[in-house]
C-alpha cells in the first residue's frame, strides 16, 4: 500500500475548512487530520468515518471511458506521483481505492457513444464508469439507454456532500438520474464568473468595495452597468474603438447563457410535480434589456468577441485583460485555471451580478462534471462502490488540495479573493435543461437576440424558435422506463 505524506495534507486540509462540511454522521475531515505530528499509517484513519464495505473485487480492472482529448479528465485515474500537487494527490487516490478494494482503475479515451453501444450490443463488460463529455452526444446517450439510473443504485451515497446536491436534485426526473456529479470530477467542474482587475479598479478612484457588496446583496446588473460605462475608451488616440483600446468590459461572445442563469432564469421549472418550460416571453424580454443595456448602450466601452475556451490563449479577450485594459472579464473560472494561475497579478472575482438587488441570492451555473455508470458494466453495484469511494476520498483530499493550494494559492493573492473563489463555488447550480438543450434554442437565446442580433425582439425569436424549445421538454418523456 502506498504511504501517504501526510503533513502536506494536514495543512491542506487545516487550511481549507470554511470550504468543508460536515456530512451527517461522518466528523469532519478537518478534525481528523489535526495532529500534524501523526504517522502515516494514522493519517489515513481520516477515511475511516466513510464506512468502507468490506469488499474484494480480485483485481479486477475498473475502466473509466471518456472522449478522446477531452482534457478536463486530465486528474482521474493517476499511475504514479508526478510532483505536482494535484496530479500526486490523484495519484494517492488512486491507489488508496485500488487497495481498499482490491481492484485496478484504469482509464480509456475514446467515442463513448460508439464504444458503449458496441459493448451494448456485443454483450461485453469493457467499461464500468463513464465521464461524457457535457455536450458531446450526451443527450442521445440517455435517451437512449446508455447509462444506469444512478438513484437505484445502492452502493451510491448520493445525498452526502461529496455530490453536488442541486446537480442530483435537478437532473431526476421520474425517479431517473443518469448523470450525477461529485467531488471526483471537481478539477473539471468550470463555474461561469467575472473577474477584475484591482490595480484598475483602484486607479478609477471609484468609491466602491467590490466584495463588500457582493456580500451585501447589491452586485447588480445596473451596477456594473454604472461601473462599465465609466471607464476606457479610445485611449490610443487613433478615434476608433477596437481590440486596442480600454475597456470597461470584455465580454465572451457565447457567454450570453449564463448571465441568464445569473439573473434566475432557468431553462427548466422544477416547482411542481412535473418539469415544464420555464422560459416565458416577459421574463426573457427584462433580462434581455439588461443585458442589451449593459453590452450596446455602455458607450462603446465593451469589447464582445466570440470565443472558446480551447482559444482564450490567443483571443483579444485574454489580451486585453492580461495586458491591464479591462476593468472587468467574463470568464469559466474553474475551467480555465491554469491561465489565472499565469497571470503575474492576481485578478479580483465576482459572480455575474443579479437582475436587481430584489434577486434573492446569487446563481453560479455550471455544467460540467457529470459521471455515470454505462449500461453494459459487469456490475452497476461495484461500479457504483468504487465511484463513491474515489467521490468521498476526493471531498478529503483533492477538493482541499484543489481549491486552497491552486484556487487560492496561484489564483488568488490575498484571503478575501480566495474567500470568493470559495463563495462562487458554493452557489453553483446544475439545470438538467442546459444538457437537455443539445440544439441551444435555449441557453443561447440571449446570445443569438442580444449579443448576435443587437436587438431584444423576444416576440419574433419565440414566433421562430417556440416549438424548438418546447421540444427540450418532450425528450424528457423519451427517458428510458
Amino acid at each position: 500500500m502506498k504511504r501517504i505524506g501526510c503533513i502536506v495534507l494536514a495543512l491542506l486540509l487545516l487550511l481549507s475548512g470554511a470550504l468543508l462540511t460536515s456530512c451527517g454522521d461522518n466528523p469532519d475531515p478537518n478534525a481528523l487530520l489535526s495532529n500534524p505530528t501523526q504517522t502515516q499509517e494514522e493519517a489515513r484513519d481520516k477515511y475511516a468515518a466513510y464506512g468502507f464495505a468490506d469488499v474484494d473485487l480480485e483485481n479486477r480492472p475498473y475502466c473509466l471511458l471518456t472522449l478522446s482529448g477531452y482534457n478536463d479528465s486530465n486528474y482521474f485515474v493517476v499511475s504514479d506521483e508526478s510532483g505536482t500537487v494535484l496530479g500526486d494527490v490523484a495519484f494517492r487516490r488512486t491507489q488508496y481505492v485500488n487497495d481498499k478494494y482490491n481492484c485496478d482503475l484504469m482509464y480509456w479515451e475514446g467515442n463513448p457513444e460508439m464504444l458503449i453501444n458496441e459493448c451494448i450490443s456485443g454483450g461485453t463488460h469493457d467499461f464500468d464508469l463513464v465521464y461524457p463529455h457535457p455536450t458531446s452526444k450526451i443527450v442521445n446517450m440517455m435517451i437512449s439507454g446508455y447509462f444506469n439510473n444512478l438513484l437505484a443504485c445502492d452502493t451510491l451515497r448520493l445525498g452526502e456532500p461529496w455530490w453536488n446536491q442541486s446537480q442530483v436534485t435537478n437532473y431526476s426526473v421520474n425517479n431517473k438520474l443518469y448523470l450525477a456529479v461529485s467531488d471526483y470530477s471537481i478539477t473539471g467542474q468550470g463555474f461561469a464568473a467575472m473577474l477584475y482587475n484591482k490595480a484598475l479598479f483602484e486607479s478609477g478612484n471609484f468609491d466602491l468595495e467590490l466584495y463588500e457588496t457582493v456580500k451585501n446583496g447589491n452586485w447588480t446588473m445596473e451596477l456594473l452597468h454604472t461601473l462599465v460605462k465609466e471607464y476606457g475608451g479610445d485611449t490610443n488616440g487613433d478615434s476608433e474603438i477596437n481590440e486596442k483600446d480600454t475597456f470597461g468590459l470584455a465580454f465572451q461572445g457565447g457567454y450570453a447563457g449564463r448571465f441568464m442563469y445569473a439573473m434566475d432564469q432557468f431553462i427548466f421549472d422544477y416547482s411542481g410535480e412535473q418539469i415544464t418550460l420555464a422560459l416565458k416571453q416577459e421574463s426573457i424580454n427584462a433580462i434581455a434589456q439588461k443585458l442589451y443595456t449593459l453590452l450596446w448602450e455602455s458607450d462603446q466601452r465593451v469589447f464582445v468577441e466570440a470565443c472558446t475556451n480551447a482559444g482564450w490563449p490567443t483571443s483579444n479577450l485574454w489580451k486585453i485583460f492580461s495586458e491591464d485594459r479591462a476593468l472587468f472579464m467574463t470568464y469559466d473560472v474553474g475551467g480555465m485555471f491554469p491561465l489565472l494561475s499565469s497571470l503575474e497579478d492576481k485578478p479580483g472575482y465576482l459572480p455575474i451580478p443579479k437582475r436587481d438587488a430584489a434577486q434573492a441570492d446569487y446563481l453560479v451555473i455550471c455544467a460540467s462534471g457529470f459521471l455515470a455508470i454505462p449500461a453494459c458494466a459487469e456490475s452497476a453495484e461495484n461500479s457504483g462502490l468504487v465511484l463513491d469511494a474515489l467521490s468521498y476520498v476526493s471531498y478529503v483530499d483533492m477538493r482541499p488540495a484543489f481549491f486552497e493550494n491552486i484556487l487560492g494559492g496561484k489564483m488568488a493573492e490575498h484571503p478575501e479573493d480566495f474567500e470568493m473563489l470559495n463563495f462562487l463555488h458554493s452557489k453553483k447550480v446544475f439545470d438538467l435543461g442546459f444538457t437537455m438543450d443539445d440544439g441551444n434554442y435555449c441557453r443561447n437565446l440571449l446570445q443569438n437576440l442580444v449579443v448576435d442580433g443587437k436587438n431584444v425582439n423576444t416576440s419574433s425569436y419565440w414566433r421562430q424558435n417556440a416549438s424548438f424549445m418546447n421540444a427540450v421538454v418532450s425528450k424528457l418523456q423519451s427517458f428510458p422506463q
